[in-house]
């Protein structure tokens, strides 16, 4: 039996990084109270130390141990899920001020809503078939919460908006319960993708200049032939104590996880065009946030440690950690912690040097 640990961080309605459950309750990693690992010679961990359990909830992949048991933190259900949808055309030929004045005013509002309203954002730059206009938006967003709930008018500017008659279409169901809503939500089929993604902090979305530059990346979409899916965080996901979690500070802070890709079809055999064209796109966003989310990284990271992890200095306790836990580096995965390791065969690695290696004062490999 593993024995609780206290997290020391207070239940409070959040965001969480997932189209689905996004505002009503806080992180996975903030709301796992234990758990158990066994270890890479096959041991089960009987308490769960309080350094390894950091660095579980946010030091990403599979490495530190085979994970046997979690206890998560439970919240109520809401009386319901409301789900409303709106989208938009972005350009008409060449011509696209309309859009970018939706692509501002839409975003902005996003940073308004109360905690309880979550979801995404859907951008595209594809044609729409037979006509001279590409390039759209779609806002898929949730409220987690009742009828009575004051919330509810947050997204009335949205679903309102039709300044330039350019609003595709609305509509609004509302669920008894969460399941409803997730019968709904379906996976697109697989593709070939190559996935860049940044956090976009509130301050992108809000400042005049910054608005200009997120609208100008809406609209290049078509350019590099990509489209990106923003996945709100925000609302009080902020409010835990500082070093809580080794999660990116970018996360907390950001208002929307924004990962965008370029496809391309299996029997095309010119890949590195479409990955030219996605990574040149990756930097664009990069003007618009920090960070990168571990579970939709770009595959060729220069700076993975602090992009995940947001400084050296967590990534140096993080990596003491997994030198002690795992000293022959046997679970390894691409830019998981540790990776760039050498990986032995006998483990030679003690607690002294993991602890030492905290303060950055073991030499690396």
């Amino acid at each position: 039996m593993c024995t609780t640990v206290n997290t020391t961080t207070p239940t409070t309605n959040t965001t969480t990084h997932t189209i689905n459950t996004t505002t009503y309750t806080n992180t996975a990693t903030t709301n796992t109270t234990t758990m158990c690992t066994t270890e890479v010679d096959g041991r089960v961990r009987e308490n769960c130390d309080t350094s390894l359990y950091w660095a579980i909830r946010g030091g990403g992949g599979g490495t530190w141990g085979v994970v046997i048991s979690f206890t998560f933190r439970l919240h109520f259900a809401p009386q319901r899920v409301r789900r409303v949808i709106s989208s938009w055309v972005l350009k008409a030929g060449e011509v696209d001020q309309f859009g970018r004045d939706t692509v501002k005013y839409v975003s902005e509002q996003l940073t308004n809503l109360c905690p309880r309203w979550g979801g995404y954002i859907l951008l595209s730059g594809d044609y729409i078939p037979n006509t001279t206009y590409s390039h759209t938006l779609t806002a898929f967003m949730n409220h987690f919460g009742s009828d009575d709930d004051p919330c509810n008018s947050d997204i009335d500017g949205i679903l309102s908006y039709n300044v330039s008659g350019n609003q595709l279409g609305k509509n609004e169901v509302k669920y008894p319960t969460f399941l409803g809503y997730e019968l709904t939500a379906k996976d697109p089929d697989f593709t070939n993708t190559y996935i860049v993604n940044t956090f976009v902090q509130p301050e992108a979305l809000r400042e005049k200049a910054s608005q200009e530059v997120f609208a100008d990346i809406v609209l290049s979409l078509g350019k590099y032939g990509a489209g990106c899916v923003g996945v709100l965080i925000g609302g009080n996901m902020d409010k835990v104590l500082a070093g809580d979690t080794p999660v990116n500070p970018s996360f907390r802070s950001g208002i929307m996880s924004l990962s965008c890709g370029v496809n391309w079809d299996v029997t095309w055999v010119n890949e590195s065009y479409y990955i030219d064209n996605a990574l040149e796109f990756g930097k664009k966003i990069k003007e618009v946030g920090a960070g990168v989310y571990f579970n939709e990284p770009d595959e060729d990271l220069d700076n993975w440690k602090t992009e995940f992890w947001g400084s050296e200095d967590t990534y140096c306790k993080l990596d003491a950690i997994k030198r002690w836990v795992d000293p022959s580096n046997f679970l390894w995965c691409h830019n998981c912690v540790g990776s760039d390791l050498s990986r032995d065969c006998s483990p030679f690695y003690t607690f002294k040097h993991a602890i030492d290696y905290a303060f950055c004062s073991v030499t690396r490999l």
